[in-house]
């Protein structure tokens, strides 16, 4: 059975740049130890965080598995004093120099699992994405005579 829970989890998804200049995708995940450990038995409050990217193969979507990295220390929650780890991940050029990838996860979502030691933790429902915002740059409009 896959282990869902969604209130322990702050994901945010963007991609930004020039529509076919360049194109940099980020997600940043923040991570509530507390409110996983009272969901989950046993969890131990050390993660590891991957996102699934999309990917066109064959005309198919399929799932890249990449991991998070740390970023920086946790921070403390101001109003409860939680523990939260924060991570991140960022792609592109030169890993995705022509932005393809970006715009696949924009098109079709991340989905954001930790592994842990009670097995992998999903942040989103079985089938579901987190949807990745966009904060391109527009071209510049041309002027008409």
């Amino acid at each position: 059975m896959t282990k869902v829970v969604q209130n322990g989890f702050f994901v945010l998804a963007r991609k930004d740049g020039v529509p076919g200049v360049y194109q940099t995708l980020e997600v940043a995940v923040t991570v509530n130890n507390r409110i996983l450990a009272t969901a989950v038995d046993g969890f131990d409050g050390d993660e590891k965080p991957y996102v699934l990217l999309p990917y066109m193969e064959n005309r198919d979507i399929a799932w890249q598995k990449v991991p998070l990295r740390r970023d920086g220390a946790p921070t403390v929650d101001p109003v409860t004093g939680d523990v939260l780890d924060n991570y991140v991940m960022k792609i592109g050029p030169p890993q995705d120099p022509d932005g393809t990838r970006a715009e696949t996860a924009a098109d079709h979502g991340v989905q954001v699992v930790l592994d842990t030691n009670v097995g992998p933790i999903h942040a989103q429902p079985e089938g579901q994405t987190y949807p990745v915002l966009s904060t391109n740059f527009p071209m510049a409009a041309k002027e008409t005579p």
